[in-house]
């Protein structure tokens, strides 16, 4: 049987994408913070995936200050990559 026709073994996974949430003006687009709004709503985000969502294992974030604020707001846990 080829490999991808066989069945995944092991738990299923849940993939969730996440977007930064907003984030203010900087001189380099890399060093945008987020905006007290953002944090607001990347909490809000991370309450509702813990609240609904199995734990976070990983999490895949660039290194823009507006991503790593908008994971650090959202408090999922797991590994950052």
């Amino acid at each position: 049987m080829p490999d991808q026709d066989r069945p995944i073994q092991g738990p299923a996974r849940t993939l969730v994408l996440m977007r930064h949430a907003e984030a203010g003006g900087a001189a380099r687009d890399h060093d945008r913070p987020l905006t007290a709004a953002g944090v607001r709503a990347a909490t809000e985000a991370g309450r509702w995936m813990r609240d609904t969502l199995s734990p976070v294992d990983l999490t895949i974030c660039s290194t823009a200050t507006r991503t790593r604020q908008t994971r650090d707001a959202a408090d999922v846990g797991g590994d950052v990559r």
